[in-house]
C-alpha cells in the first residue's frame, strides 16, 4: 500500500515546509476537475502528512535509505519431474443401481438443488438489504450535509449570532467536516453566503477573528484552484482581506492612555486629530484646576503663587504643543494662526476645528484609531472607506483607556463643584 509520504514524493518525517512545497508542486499537475480521484488522494495525503509532520526538518540519516526497495529473495520455480504414467488398465464395468438407490440419489440431488436455490435467495436478500442500507445511509448523509450547509448560511445571515465565536466553533467542529468532499461542498455554499455578507453595506460584516477561523478550516485562500463557485477575482480580494484581518488581530488600534497624553502635550512633532486636541485640552484644564484646588487645601499660602505659575506655564506649553500639531494636520500656517489668534482669541478654536480631506494613510492621524480590517473591507468589497464624523467619534471614543477617561471626568467634576459650591 502506498503511504502518504510516497504520494507526496517526500521523505518519511519531512517537516511541514517541505510537505507544503511538495503539495504545491503536485497540485499543478493534478487538477481537481480533470482528475478528481487523484486530487482527493493527494489532498488526504497532504492533510495526514501535515498532522504527523514536525515543524522543523529532522536530521538526515547518512547510513540508511528508508525508501530503498527490498531485494527480491524469492526462489525461481523448479519444474516438477516428469512422471511416467502406468500402462492403461481395462475399465471396470459400472455397477447397476437398484430402483431404491436411484430414487434415493434423485431425492438427494433435488434436496441439493433446493438448498442451492435457498442459499442463492438468501444471498440476493442480503444484497438487497445492503443496497437499501447504503441508500438510506446516503440519504441520511445528504440530509446532514444539507442541514450543515443551511446552519452555516443561517449563521452568516443572523445579525445576533454572527459574531458569536462559540456558535461558529460548534459548526466547525462537526465530525462530517473531517471528510474532504463534505468540506468542499459546505465550503462552496458558505463562501457564497459569506461574500454576499461582505459586500452588503447595510449589514455588519463577519468579525476578523471569525473570518480567519473559517479560512483555516476551509482553505479558501490556499486552494484557489478548486471550483468554489465564485470568480477568481473575488477569491483574490478575499485573500487580501484575510491578510488585513490577521494584521488587525496582531496590531489592534492604538489605545489613548497616559503615555499618549504626555506625548501629545509635551512634544511638538507629529499630527493629531480634532478629537485628540479636544481631549488633551479637557485633560489639561481639568487636571490643572484640580491641582490648584488641592494646593489651596493642602499647601501653605506662600506656596500658592509658585504652584500657580508652574501650572500656568505647563498649561501654556501643553496648549502650544497640541495646537501646533493640530494646525499641522489641518494645513493652516502656524505663524498666521498664532498672529490672528492673539488678536482674536476665538480663532484659536476655529483653526483647531478645521480639517483636511486626505486618504486614510500613515500621514493621516485618524489611521491610528481605525481598524485595518474595517478599512480593507470597505476598500475591497464596499466601494471605499468613507468615515462620517459620527464614525470618527465612535472610533476615537472606543480607543480611550478607561483609566484616563475616569481621571478626566473626576477632575472636571471637582472643578465644577469648586466653581458652583
Amino acid at each position: 500500500m502506498v503511504s502518504y509520504w510516497q504520494t507526496l514524493g517526500v521523505e518519511l518525517g519531512s517537516d511541514q515546509r517541505t510537505i507544503k512545497r511538495a503539495y504545491s508542486r503536485l497540485l499543478k499537475e493534478v487538477h481537481p476537475e480533470d482528475h478528481p480521484e487523484d486530487f482527493m488522494a493527494l489532498r488526504e495525503a497532504y492533510e495526514q502528512a501535515l498532522a504527523s509532520a514536525p515543524k522543523t526538518a529532522p536530521r538526515r540519516m547518512a547510513d540508511a535509505d528508508v525508501s530503498a526497495p527490498e531485494p527480491n529473495w524469492q526462489r525461481q520455480p523448479v519444474p516438477p519431474p516428469e512422471s511416467v504414467s502406468p500402462p492403461d488398465q481395462p475399465a471396470a464395468p459400472e455397477p447397476v443401481m437398484s430402483p431404491e438407490a436411484l430414487a434415493k440419489k434423485a431425492a438427494e440431488q433435488q434436496a441439493a438443488r433446493q438448498a442451492l436455490a435457498d442459499e442463492r435467495e438468501r444471498i440476493q436478500e442480503l444484497h438487497r438489504q445492503r443496497e437499501q442500507a447504503v441508500r438510506e445511509e446516503g440519504a441520511r448523509a445528504q440530509q446532514r450535509l444539507d442541514q450543515l450547509g443551511n446552519d452555516f448560511t443561517q449563521l452568516v445571515n443572523d445579525p445576533q449570532r454572527r459574531a458569536d465565536a462559540a456558535a461558529w466553533d460548534a459548526l466547525l467542529l462537526a465530525p462530517d467536516l473531517n471528510n474532504l468532499e463534505v468540506r468542499l461542498v459546505v465550503g462552496r455554499e458558505l463562501l457564497s453566503a459569506l461574500l454576499d455578507n461582505l459586500g452588503d453595506q447595510e449589514r455588519a460584516a463577519v468579525p476578523a477573528a471569525i473570518l480567519v477561523r473559517l479560512d483555516e478550516r476551509f482553505q479558501w485562500s490556499t486552494d484557489q484552484s478548486l471550483n468554489w463557485g465564485v470568480e477568481r477575482e473575488l477569491l483574490e480580494r478575499l485573500s487580501l482581506l484575510l491578510v488585513a484581518a490577521e494584521e488587525s488581530l496582531n496590531a489592534p488600534p492604538q489605545q489613548i492612555c497616559w503615555a499618549w497624553l504626555g506625548k501629545t502635550l509635551f512634544n511638538l512633532k507629529g499630527r493629531i486629530t480634532r478629537g485628540e486636541f479636544l481631549l488633551a485640552l479637557a485633560a489639561m484644564i481639568g487636571i490643572t484646576a484640580s491641582i490648584l484646588r488641592l494646593t489651596d487645601a493642602l499647601l501653605p499660602s506662600v506656596m500658592h503663587g509658585k504652584v500657580l505659575i508652574v501650572a500656568v506655564l505647563v498649561l501654556i506649553y501643553g496648549f502650544i504643543c497640541s495646537y501646533v500639531k493640530r494646525l499641522g494636520d489641518s494645513g493652516i500656517n502656524i505663524m498666521v494662526a498664532f498672529v490672528v489668534g492673539i488678536a482674536v482669541p476665538m480663532t484659536f478654536l476655529v483653526f483647531a476645528m478645521l480639517g483636511q480631506q486626505r486618504p486614510l494613510d500613515a500621514r493621516n492621524p485618524q489611521s491610528k484609531f481605525v481598524d485595518l480590517y474595517e478599512v480593507a473591507l470597505a476598500d475591497l468589497f464596499r466601494g471605499g472607506y468613507h468615515a462620517s464624523l459620527a464614525t470618527q467619534a465612535r472610533n476615537f471614543i472606543r480607543c480611550i483607556h478607561p483609566n484616563l477617561a475616569y481621571v478626566v471626568i473626576c477632575c472636571w467634576g471637582l472643578m465644577l463643584y469648586s466653581m458652583f459650591a
